[in-house]
């Protein structure tokens, strides 16, 4: 049985096995029929490649249905993770396939850039309606300038066909940035209409990004996985080292597991209350002998993720203590 990221990689980021289950060719933006249900009057299944992660996934916007080709293979027959991937394995007949895992970088499953595209952003001063967003999870001006985290008041970029465009940060609608190093830079829209624009990479995605890590201490005895940026600034808010690659469905490479153990007793993953963040984290520490961490049942009625939760404690609608 292969791993996870093993069938990604050999699977053309799981396009191959959405071909082979649903017998037909992924094309992103077609709408057809559910195959979890006997019959829809209008079909609306539809699959999709991430914009970040480049993993194909699907997703039915009539019934809300949505998950990665591996959640498709679990439910269409009713299978764990574990025999999930193993029948994988077998039924597209990658037993001779050779474990990519000593040779992948630090995070993977994207087309690096060579380098960043071109960026300008005007980045304007923290507003007291910023820090009051920034300060609900607990993260503070000095934690935000830590992590070299800015208001932008407007950007310029440019799209993959070279085109040019501008963005205005509005009242009511601010954008931050996260500053990935040598040009990148991670934009953060918490308040968009329009979900796909909540996190954008106008430079395009680096190689190996890792946030936090420049933050860590040289040792420590726990460190935990993040699902974002947000939730690894809350986590480190109230002692917790935290980093993150982004995106829970951004692969985690046995490289950056390594690093990570050589700087502390233990490794924890903390993703998503949801029913990704628990298949996620059930993934991960399968496939690197990590433990996680098990959110409250009563977190779902808040929000999903560390960042919610710290929110919720602040504003007592949890009853735990910080």
């Amino acid at each position: 049985m292969l791993s996870r990221e093993d069938i990604l990689l050999s699977t053309n980021n799981g396009k191959d096995v959405f071909k082979h289950y649903l017998q037909r060719e992924p094309k992103a933006g077609s709408n057809f029929q559910n195959p979890f249900l006997e019959k829809q009057q209008t079909p609306s299944f539809n699959l999709f490649q991430d914009a970040v992660s480049k993993e194909w996934r699907y997703k039915d916007f009539a019934t809300d249905d949505k998950g990665s080709w591996l959640d498709l293979v679990m439910n269409m027959h009713q299978l764990t993770m574990i025999e999930a991937l193993s029948h994988i394995t077998q039924e597209l007949n990658l037993t001779g396939v050779i474990s990519h895992r000593s040779s992948a970088p630090l995070s993977s499953n994207y087309t690096p850039h060579q380098s960043a595209r071109p960026f300008h952003a005007t980045y304007r001063e923290f507003t007291a309606e910023d820090l009051g967003f920034w300060q609900q999870y607990g993260i503070n001006a000095e934690l935000l300038e830590q992590y070299e985290v800015r208001a932008v008041g407007c950007y310029t970029a440019f799209r993959q066909d070279g085109t040019e465009y501008t963005v205005n940060s509005k009242t009511g609608n601010p954008i931050y940035a996260y500053n990935a190093g040598d040009g990148y830079v991670k934009l953060y829209t918490p308040l968009a209409d329009n979900k796909a624009y909540k996190f954008l990479w106008p430079t395009g995605k680096p190689a190996g990004y890792v946030f936090g890590l420049t933050q860590l201490k040289a040792w420590q005895p726990v460190i935990l996985l993040a699902a974002g940026e947000k939730d690894t600034m809350a986590l480190s808010a109230h002692g917790y080292p935290a980093v993150t690659v982004g995106s829970e469905n951004a692969l985690i490479s046995a490289g950056l597991i390594d690093q990570l153990k050589s700087r502390c007793n233990e490794i924890l993953i903390c993703y998503d209350a949801d029913q990704t963040g628990r298949n996620r984290s059930c993934e991960l520490a399968l496939e690197h002998g990590l433990r996680f961490i098990e959110w409250p049942t009563e977190l779902e009625l808040h929000g999903k993720d560390a960042a919610d939760f710290y929110r919720a404690v602040n504003q007592k609608r949890l009853p735990y203590e910080l």
